[in-house]
């Protein structure tokens, strides 16, 4: 698949449901299975479909992205030619605007690519997808956009929040898009996941011609709702996925890797993530501490009792401290006799004993913010 470019699109309409989470950082950067960030997964997923060139379309808060994926080293595309590139959103933009006039500013840099087609994805949906069968089936159509998606039973399964349902005829075409909780309420849902494969001249023509209309701020939204204009194949993916799209989806997806069945799919597969190596010395765990069912990076300190949760590297639990279904972010610390249930700590946040809560409303976790270094 040397012959794709991929595009890692981090604008997110939804980012002011996150951004207790992301007031200096982009979605894409934020933390994720306690050795990850979001992004992560989305160029694992590309390398791992032999996708070695990419570009990330990045939001205002960009620093910590950059930061992050530096040369591209950690995925293999430290290139003197391809390789990864980030294609930086100028201030005036905003993330309310979406993400028409961000591919407009760099048409230069679509137009110079060798490559004959280009790869959509997102970072806020996690999945362990394979894209060659997607790039397979849309040469196959030959259509002009073929998009991902997964088809869900509300009897069986959480439908995601933030996300569109597809609409298809018999032959697997699109003939509709609509948002999740305004879309049809019976039978399979068929929910994009974010990903699309076109050929670069359409998706240049395309980026032209909506940002010349102006009727729309999203491209595949556009794209969706061309009523007819467009040809759009839609091809399914039955694996685990995760749409990070407010606070409660955050601590849902977070809390979700601690089942065998999701770590296994998203962590313990052949779809390696990879991520920049961090150094770090193993975590300390009290005689005293109890310790069921987490997840914990390195450099940690546990003396307390932690029962299902997620902990990033630096973070300090205290003698006589409980957490339960709880995501601590890097470099918090939880003093002693604090309790909490359902909740977001951090990123270094201090938790001191008169702050106690337990998070009786899951659909709104409870989030202690302190000072991000």
């Amino acid at each position: 698949m040397q012959d794709i470019l991929g595009i890692v699109n981090l604008t997110h309409t939804k980012e002011e449901a996150l951004a207790e989470l992301t007031w200096n950082r982009c979605v894409g950067t934020l933390p994720f299975a306690a050795n990850y960030k979001l992004i992560d997964f989305a160029l694992s997923n590309l390398v791992n479909s032999g996708i070695t060139k990419a570009a990330v379309l990045s939001n205002a808060n960009s620093r910590a992205l950059i930061n992050h994926v530096s040369s591209g080293k950690a995925w293999g595309m430290e290139r003197r030619r391809g390789g990864l590139t980030v294609l930086p959103t100028f201030l005036d933009f905003g993330y309310l605007t979406g993400d028409v006039h961000k591919f407009y500013a760099h048409l230069d840099y679509l137009e110079s690519c060798p490559e004959s087609y280009v790869l959509l994805t997102s970072s806020h949906m996690i999945s362990s997808a394979n894209y060659l069968q997607l790039f397979e089936m849309h040469q196959q159509r030959n259509a002009d956009v073929t998009v991902l998606y997964k088809p869900i039973d509300p009897a069986q399964e959480e439908m995601p929040a933030g996300c569109d349902v597809l609409q298809l005829d018999s032959k697997g075409y699109v003939t509709g898009a609509a948002p999740s909780h305004t879309a049809w309420n019976h039978g399979i849902q068929n929910v994009y996941m974010g990903t699309a494969v076109m050929s670069k001249d359409f998706l240049v023509q395309q980026v032209r011609k909506t940002y010349a209309e102006g009727k729309f701020t999203t491209l595949m939204d556009a794209v969706l709702h061309a009523d007819g204009a467009c040809e759009v194949f839609a091809h399914p993916y039955y694996g685990y996925t995760a749409n990070i799209s407010c606070t409660s989806s955050y601590l849902k997806a977070s809390l979700d890797l601690l089942r065998p069945q999701v770590w296994e799919q998203l962590l313990g597969g052949d779809q390696t993530v990879f991520t920049p190596a961090i150094e770090s010395s193993p975590t300390q765990y009290a005689l005293h501490s109890i310790v069921r069912n987490s997840l914990i990076a390195g450099d940690c300190i546990i003396e307390g009792n932690v029962e299902n949760c997620v902990i990033f590297h630096e973070s300090r639990i205290a003698r006589g401290a409980r957490l339960k279904n709880c995501v601590v972010l890097h470099g918090s610390r939880v003093d002693a006799d604090a309790d909490y249930e359902n909740v977001i700590i951090g990123p270094n946040g201090v938790i001191t004993p008169e702050e106690d809560y337990i998070g009786v409303d899951k659909e709104l976790p409870a989030y202690s913010s302190g000072l991000l270094i």
